[in-house]
């Protein structure tokens, strides 16, 4: 894989990310046997202060296929991930992320942190990935928060 044009862009925004890193938010590819699987990154998104998800470290995996960036990364958090805009799986949906809606080939690694960061405390309403958390978001408030306060408990 290593060359490939997908390869290619990927350590070019590698590159932009190491230079404009930002406060509450970390990413890097893996390593796989003592080499950089640029293909899979780790990542690490902080709760933003004044929220209930304040406190809580999230870690988030990056994936990409050959196809980038004709197509997006599929980002995921960890099964059973509390928020509307999660599937169980933990796949998160967001308009920036799907192909056929708001996907933009030029989109840096920052500005797709930054997006589920901001994702965490302001869900899409319109676009529910878990049932659950869509409804207590919706019709119970204070349920909710109390159950995002616990998932940054259990996540710092």
């Amino acid at each position: 894989m290593e060359g490939t044009p997908a390869v290619t862009k990927i350590k070019e925004l590698r590159k932009q990310w190491t230079r404009e890193t930002i406060h509450g938010l970390s990413a890097k590819p893996i390593k796989d046997g003592g080499k950089w699987n640029y293909m899979e990154w780790t990542c690490l998104i902080y709760g933003k202060m004044k929220t209930p998800w304040e406190q809580g470290k999230y870690e988030m995996t990056m994936y990409f296929d050959e196809e980038f960036p004709d197509t997006p990364p599929r980002c995921k958090f960890s099964e059973g991930f509390f928020h509307p805009n999660v599937y169980p799986s933990g796949l998160i949906c967001i308009d920036i992320l799907d192909k056929d809606r708001g996907w933009d080939s030029d989109k840096t690694i920052k500005e797709i942190l930054e997006a589920i960061q901001n994702l965490l405390d302001s869900p899409n309403g319109n676009d529910p990935a878990n049932e659950e958390a869509y409804y207590l978001f919706l019709e119970d408030q204070l349920v909710y928060e109390n159950r995002v306060r616990e998932q940054a408990k259990h996540n710092n």
